[in-house]
């Protein structure tokens, strides 16, 4: 028994006139329909789930269009392969450029599985940290300014525009020129602690010896914290300077930082008991600061062989026995 069943339908003939339009009969045609089964059917569903879907295997010209995407697709991922490998031959030298090779590779232009490189989350500061930095460079910018021109003539406003800020950042953190320079005074200090005291020597005459050599010994570049502090001193010497106080303050420090120390020696044995503590601590100060004062103004004047003298003085006047 068939699966299907064929039925044929017979129309009267035509003629060629006929087919032409002219009226005349048609010659005979025999058209075929092939009656549907359930098997049929189901053939064409499939076929049309497969062409939907991409599924199938298809044939003939389907292959064509399959076949050619599989060709790019292999292409492409040679050239990846190549971009990569050149990336990874420079990125031990430059790692920043093989990076941006990296993102432009066609791969990544092509959305493929290849990330972009992240850099590492910027860790954010505080707000104590920006405060501790925008006064710092405030500092900075005043010192540099004072050593230019003195701090008379300076503003706040030039500060706060030395330091990349407001030129009325300075008032409000500071409150006014005078708080400003007093905390200057102290910033003054504490960086000569930091650049040119020595390391922790024995206390007493060892202690006086070193901070001496590290005084005299330094180099061009820090001599701007030399005249901005010259500067405030001889300023604050002037009748109604506002630095006179500060200055005095900053004097009585270190005084008592020499005193100290000759006394430590004298109680240790290393010096002279007879030697005034006080008076012999204004004079080192008065050698330091006459000295870079004089040299400051002949860049003639060697520092090292100031060192050696004050040095020479110094162990004239302490020891019990000089030789």
């Amino acid at each position: 028994m068939s699966t299907s069943a064929s039925t044929t339908r017979t129309r009267p003939p035509r003629t060629p006139s006929a087919a032409a339009g002219e009226g005349s009969s048609p010659s005979p045609r025999v058209r075929t329909r092939t009656a549907s089964t359930p098997s049929t059917r189901k053939t064409r569903q499939a076929a049309a789930i497969e062409a939907e879907t991409g599924t199938g295997t298809g044939t003939g010209t389907a292959k064509a269009p399959e076949a050619a995407k599989t060709r790019a697709a292999q292409a492409a991922k040679a050239e990846v392969a190549k971009a990569t490998r050149a990336i990874q031959a420079t990125a031990s030298t430059a790692p920043g450029r093989a990076a941006k090779q990296l993102a432009r590779s066609p791969r990544a232009a092509a959305g493929d599985a290849v990330p972009a490189a992240r850099p590492a989350p910027r860790q954010r500061r505080t707000q104590e940290q920006r405060r501790e930095e925008s006064e710092l460079r405030m500092l900075e910018a005043a010192l540099a300014l004072v050593a230019e021109k003195g701090t008379v003539r300076v503003t706040l406003a030039e500060i706060g525009e030395r330091a990349g800020y407001s030129r009325g950042l300075p008032a409000h953190r500071f409150g006014s020129k005078a708080r400003l320079l007093a905390t200057l005074a102290a910033f003054i200090h504490e960086r000569f602690g930091q650049q040119w005291m020595p390391q922790p020597a024995e206390p007493g005459l060892p202690t006086i010896e070193a901070v001496i050599r590290a005084y005299f010994t330094r180099d061009a570049s820090s001599l701007t914290t030399t005249r901005a502090l010259i500067v405030m001193m001889a300023e604050g010497g002037l009748g109604d300077s506002e630095l006179q106080p500060i200055l005095a303050d900053y004097n009585r420090k270190l005084h008592r930082y020499y005193v100290h120390h000759i006394e430590r020696a004298q109680q240790a044995g290393q010096a002279r008991a007879d030697v005034d503590a006080h008076s012999l601590a204004v004079v080192l100060l008065s050698a330091f600061r006459g000295a870079m004062l004089q040299r400051l103004n002949d860049p003639d004047i060697q520092l090292d062989r100031v060192r050696d003298e004050v040095l020479a003085l110094v162990r004239a006047r302490l020891l019990i026995d000089p030789s």
